[in-house]
This record gives structure tokens, sequence and C-alpha cells, in this order.
């Protein structure tokens, strides 16, 4: 029993995160940032909980980029979200929710990604 319970451990352990995230492959599917999603995120940067870094966009328009790395399990489920620190927790918890929220039912895959780590760049823009 100890043995099955053991193996089972073994099979279903989280893959580590990678340190560089650039060798990460892109998540396959692309998904859009509501609006009540910038809502919130305007909101969080216009009283001060975080300051984007400058940004090459011009001064008219203001974004906040929020890198994930998002862990793909077996049959296409969301396991696991991580944000890359930006010096906004806030923003970067909320993100892990919102995207935890648009992924619960991946049915919009025709085909699932293979189980592994993947790369996401949600960009908030107002």
């Amino acid at each position: 029993m100890n043995a099955l319970l053991l193996a089972q451990a073994v099979a279903t352990a989280t893959p580590p995160l990678p340190h560089d995230w650039s060798a990460l492959p892109a998540f396959p599917a692309d998904i859009a940032v509501s609006a009540g999603a910038v809502t919130y995120v305007r909101a969080q940067v216009r009283d001060g909980h975080c300051t984007p870094a400058p940004s090459p966009i011009p001064a008219s328009a203001r974004t906040l980029v929020v890198p994930v790395a998002v862990l793909v399990g077996p049959q296409g489920s969301i396991r696991q979200i991580v944000p890359q620190a930006i010096d906004c927790p806030s923003v970067e918890q909320y993100t892990v929710g919102f995207l935890l929220s648009a992924t619960r039912h991946p049915a919009w895959w025709t085909t699932p990604p293979a189980p592994g780590w993947y790369k996401l760049t949600p960009t908030y823009r107002w």
C-alpha cells in the first residue's frame, strides 16, 4: 500500500519551474484581459499600490505587464500559475486569480497542450 502511494506521489509530482522563463514555450491560448480586470489594475496604480515600470508605449497610454508561468497538467488542466514579481503583489495575485478563472474549463482547446510549464504575458492597457 505504501509503495502504491509513493508511486502515485512520484507520478503526479510537480515539475520544477525553470529559472529562465525565456526558454518556456508560449501558452497555447490567447486570454483577453477583461474590462473589469483593467479597471481593477488601473485603480491599484492610481491609488499608489504599485508603480508600473516605464513602458515603450506612448505616455498617453498606460500599461502594466504581468508575466506568469502556467503549469498545464494532463488533459489540459491548469495545475499552477506563478506570477513574476513586478513590485505589485495585489496585481500579481489578482492576475493569477483572473487566469485561474479564465482557464477553469479548458473546453476551448481543440487539442490539450502537452503537460508542462508555459509562459503567458497578460497586459493591462488603459
